[in-house]
């Protein structure tokens, strides 16, 4: 005859089944714990455990804890690796809910009829497509402009969150993050699109430079150089573990269409007879919209990676 007692757990209970001999202050002692399985001691003695219809028997001698043995381990294993993918599984579903809702945004603001750019000295001036997109926070549209540099952040963390077992890959996804938080923090000031010089002091500048200006203007290089360092990681990861050529093929596909899309902006400016600044929105735009479809590529296809092993490893 035995008496039960359950032991929470982070991925439900578990049931002990302890003799019938046993008292009721020490079995309460030995299910009062908030694991079954100590860290340091392993499977409490004189108790069969059961998960799932299998059961572990025990010596019943005493009230104490024998070290832990395989079958202990693989619960505690399985408990852990639960509790760890549903926080990867939510940010997953986040990052792609984010991403979704930032690309929509971003197809909106080109949809909607072209808006005036407000100088700091009161000009209004017509947005072309070679003003660059966070251009559109100094128009009437700021707000949604704002609202898809904070999703674009949110998706980024929640990425990094979901490749957090690859430590080089998250922390780079990471800052690019932070840096997408910061250029939705910090306006930019309208870009000199006369001259790839640097124009800060000069008198023919559309307006003045101001200091959330200059801290706006190196953060879009902290969002697409962590960017592609992580699509280089993960392709020569590849060679190493063929669970990620999936992804790798898609960062190669990205990459093709980010490098035909500036190609494409150069010449096409070339054919206007623009003599302006080389890098403008254009070429921005051809580096955007690859990267949000990687990033998305990437959300859905590590749901069928291993969440353990050496292939989600990085020491």
């Amino acid at each position: 005859m035995v008496q039960d007692g359950d032991v929470p757990s982070s991925g439900g209970s578990l049931r002990l089944a302890f003799p019938a001999g046993i008292g009721d202050e020490r079995r309460d002692r030995l299910t009062s714990s908030a694991s079954p399985f100590p860290k340091e001691t392993g499977c409490p003695l004189g108790a069969k455990v059961s998960n799932g219809g299998g059961n572990i028997p025990a010596d019943v001698q005493h009230g104490t804890f024998a070290p832990c043995t395989p079958l202990c381990r693989t619960l505690q294993y399985a408990d852990m690796t639960t509790h760890e993918g549903t926080i990867e599984t939510v940010a997953r579903r986040i990052g792609i809910i984010t991403l979704i809702l930032a690309g929509i945004g971003l197809l909106v603001l080109h949809a909607l009829p072209t808006p005036q750019l407000h100088a700091t000295t009161g000009a209004h001036i017509p947005y072309q497509p070679v003003n660059f997109l966070s251009e559109f926070v100094r128009t009437d549209y700021a707000p949604l402009m704002i609202a898809c540099f904070f999703l674009l952040a949110l998706g980024a963390m929640a990425t990094a969150v979901t490749l957090r077992r690859l430590r080089r890959e998250a922390i780079l996804v990471a800052i690019a993050g932070i840096a997408l938080g910061l250029l939705g923090v910090f306006p930019t000031d309208l870009s000199d699109l006369t001259t790839d010089r640097f124009t800060c002091g000069s008198a023919d500048r559309v307006e003045p430079c101001t200091v959330t200006g200059l801290i706006h203007n190196p953060l879009s290089t902290m969002v697409f150089l962590p960017l592609l360092l992580t699509a280089l990681s993960v392709c020569a990861r590849s060679f190493k573990e063929p669970h990620w050529r999936g992804i790798a093929y898609l960062a190669v596909g990205c990459g093709v269409v980010a490098v035909g899309g500036i190609v494409g902006a150069t010449f096409y400016l070339q054919s206007l007879g623009w003599e302006g600044r080389w890098w403008t929105g254009l070429m921005q735009r051809s580096l955007v919209f690859p990267a949000l479809l990687w990033m998305g590529g990437l959300l859905i296809v590590t749901k069928n990676l291993p969440l353990r092993g050496t292939g989600m490893t990085d020491l």
